[in-house]
């Protein structure tokens, strides 16, 4: 195994720390010291059993594998870039940059298709926040990616499993994601286009 921990940090959390292939700049490795990874466990038992469903990987990094030795254990996954080959923005760091009323439109929509995304599959979000999600900019428009917070967090995870349960459990959490970390987002970043009246995110 060749000793990721020199390569380039590109993200960095409480617990986990993402390292950027230096021979192929569209994968990392994501990884955490075996003594706290209860996120990634949680995570690599998700991506597998996504796997073994069949589950489209549209809107969430491609996973590859599993790394483990003495010290760390994580996973290597798709690193989601635009198309200019940059990797995308959070939301957070979309909205800080002005945007048309065009493009906070076609946002909306992005948004809609990736609930879509995650109620048709029944791929449980255990976190929705700005920071989480990505703003992808393609030739065809934007396209949101889940990077981080899979599967849900309960000891018997029955929502994985029953789509009854998890079409409740993404509902309840992406009505607080809009209401209590989105529109602020917003109001924050683009106060001009702060009236949702006619930018309504449906069930």
């Amino acid at each position: 195994m060749r000793d990721f921990t020199q390569w380039k940090v590109i993200g960095k959390g409480a617990e986990r720390t993402c390292y950027q292939d230096p021979d192929d700049k569209s994968r990392c490795i994501k990884v955490s010291d075996k003594n706290r990874s209860k996120q990634t466990y949680r995570e690599i038992k998700y991506f597998n059993f996504l796997t073994r469903k069949k589950i489209s990987f549209d809107h969430i990094p491609n996973f590859y594998s599993v790394i483990e030795n003495d010290d760390y254990l994580g996973i290597e996954q798709e690193i989601i870039l635009d198309a200019s080959g940059q990797p995308s923005k959070t939301i957070y760091g979309y909205l800080s940059d002005a945007r048309t009323i065009k493009e906070m439109d076609a946002l909306y929509l992005s948004l809609n298709l990736f609930k879509k995304y995650l109620l048709d599959n029944n791929v449980i979000p255990s976190d929705l926040n700005c920071n989480n999600l990505l703003v992808t900019e393609t030739l065809c428009g934007v396209k949101i990616h889940m990077i981080d917070g899979f599967g849900s967090s309960e000891v018997i995870p029955l929502s994985n499993y029953f789509s009854v349960l998890g079409r409740n459990k993404i509902n309840r959490k992406w009505t607080r994601f809009m209401c209590e970390r989105f529109h602020p987002a917003i109001k924050q970043y683009q106060p001009e286009h702060f009236d949702t009246s006619t930018m309504e995110i449906v069930s």
